[in-house]
C-alpha cells in the first residue's frame, strides 16, 4: 500500500462534497469515507482534469459510474504506486505532461485585461462587484447551461409528463408573480431524497422529489422555491459561482469570452452549487421569498413551516441527519432565520387563516411515490 494519503472530496447521488481519504494500494484505489471503506480498480477509473484553470483532479471509476471523487493535489499523479501501474498507458503520460506544461506555461493576457488585474489588486471588491453586476444576462445564462452540463452525470432528472404536468400546476402562482423577472426560469425535478432546491445561475432551478415529499403542503414547497427564485433575481448564485471559480471568471463573462465556460466549470458543477450563500444574501433571498409568495397568492407561512419543520424533525431525530444535511447545510443560522422570516411576514401583516391551499400537493405526490 502506498504510504501516502491524499484528501479528496466524494460525490454520488446520496452525498455531495464529502471530505474522505485515498491512498493506493497495489491496483486499487482505497477511499475511506469516515470508516466505510470503497475499492475502486485503477485500470478502470478514468483520470481527467477540470475545475477553473484545470486545478481538480477527477477521478471516475467505472464500475461504480455513480461514484466521483476528485482532488485538488495533483501530486497524486507522481505517486509511486499510481506510475506503477499506469506509468506505460499514453493517456496517463499524456495527462502527466499537461499538468507539468500547465504549471511552466506562462499566462498570456491583453492589456485591458492587464489593467483590471492591476485595479483588482488595490480594489478588489469594489471592482468584483461592479464587474458582476455589469454580466450580460445572457452571459449568466450561458454560465448557469455550463454548471448545468457538469452537474447532469450525476443528477436523474425526472421525465414523467404527468409528473411534470402536477408540477407546472403547482408552481404556476410563482411563475405569474414573477413574470416581470428578466429571466427565463427553467426548473428540472431530479430523483433525490434530500428534501432540498438549489438554483443556478441565469434561472435553472433543479428541485428534489425529497423536497415535495417532505413538505406538508404545496405553500411549503412554494416557499422554497420562492427562495430559490429570489436567489437568481438578486444574482446571487451568479456572485456565488464567481466568487468560487474566481474573478477571472467575471471578466471572461463581461467580455463575452464564452467559448470554453463548459471546460472552465469543468466537473465542479455540484461542489459550486452545494456553497451556501453569505447570510445577507439569505436574508435577501427570504425577504423576497415572501414578497413573491404574497404576490402569488400563496401563504407565505408555509415557507416558514418547512424550515421550522425540518429543524424539529432533525432535533427529534425522526428525520436522519444525512437526509435535511444538504438543505440546512446549505441554508445555515437557522434559528436567526427562523426569526427573521417572521418578522417579516409580519411586517406585512397577513396571517395563515388568510389562506386556501391553491395546489393539493397529495396529486403530486401520489404520483411521485407511484412512479419513482
Amino acid at each position: 500500500m502506498s504510504s501516502e494519503k491524499y484528501f479528496i472530496k466524494v460525490f454520488n447521488s446520496h452525498i455531495r462534497g464529502a471530505s474522505a481519504t485515498v491512498v493506493i494500494d497495489g491496483r486499487y484505489f482505497v477511499v475511506d469515507l469516515n470508516g466505510r471503506v470503497e475499492y475502486f480498480s485503477i485500470d478502470s477509473t478514468r483520470i481527467s482534469l477540470g475545475g477553473a484553470a484545470n486545478r481538480l483532479l477527477y477521478f471516475h471509476p467505472e464500475e461504480n459510474r455513480d461514484f466521483v471523487f476528485y482532488s485538488s493535489n495533483l501530486g497524486i499523479l507522481n505517486d509511486s504506486g499510481l506510475i506503477a501501474v499506469l506509468g506505460r498507458e499514453k493517456s496517463f503520460i499524456k495527462l502527466r505532461r499537461r499538468v507539468k506544461s500547465s504549471k511552466l506555461r506562462p499566462y498570456t493576457i491583453s492589456l485591458s485585461l492587464l489593467i483590471l488585474a492591476i485595479v483588482v489588486i488595490f480594489s478588489i471588491l469594489p471592482l468584483k462587484r461592479l464587474i458582476i453586476k455589469s454580466i450580460p444576462f445572457s452571459a449568466e445564462v450561458k454560465l448557469g447551461e455550463a454548471v448545468f452540463q457538469s452537474l447532469s452525470f450525476e443528477l436523474s432528472i425526472i421525465e414523467d409528463s404527468d409528473i411534470l404536468k402536477e408540477f407546472e400546476l403547482l408552481i404556476s402562482p410563482l411563475l405569474v408573480a414573477n413574470s416581470n423577472s428578466v429571466y427565463d426560469f427553467k426548473f428540472y425535478i431530479s430523483d433525490d431524497s434530500d428534501p432540498n432546491a438549489f438554483a443556478l445561475p441565469g434561472g435553472i432551478v433543479i428541485v428534489n422529489s425529497g423536497l415535495i415529499l417532505h413538505a406538508g403542503d404545496s405553500s411549503e414547497v412554494c416557499g422554497v422555491i420562492a427562495h430559490e427564485i429570489s436567489h437568481v433575481n438578486a444574482r446571487h448564485s451568479l456572485n456565488q459561482i464567481v466568487n468560487q471559480v474566481g474573478i477571472g471568471l467575471a471578466l471572461k463573462l463581461l467580455l463575452g469570452d464564452l467559448g470554453d465556460l463548459t471546460e472552465s466549470i469543468g466537473h465542479s458543477g455540484s461542489f459550486l452549487a452545494s456553497r451556501h450563500f453569505s447570510r445577507r444574501n439569505e436574508r435577501e433571498a427570504d425577504r423576497l421569498a415572501v414578497e413573491l409568495m404574497v404576490r402569488a397568492g400563496i401563504n407565505p407561512w408555509g415557507f416558514y413551516n418547512f424550515f421550522e419543520g425540518l429543524v424539529e424533525l432533525l432535533n427529534d431525530g425522526i428525520l436522519a441527519v444525512d437526509e435535511a444535511f444538504t438543505f440546512l447545510s446549505t441554508h445555515p443560522n437557522h434559528r436567526q432565520r427562523l426569526e427573521y422570516i417572521s418578522r417579516e411576514i409580519d411586517k406585512i401583516g397577513v396571517e395563515d387563516s388568510d389562506y386556501q391551499e391553491h395546489y393539493d400537493l397529495d396529486n403530486l405526490k401520489y404520483i411521485l411515490k407511484k412512479r419513482l
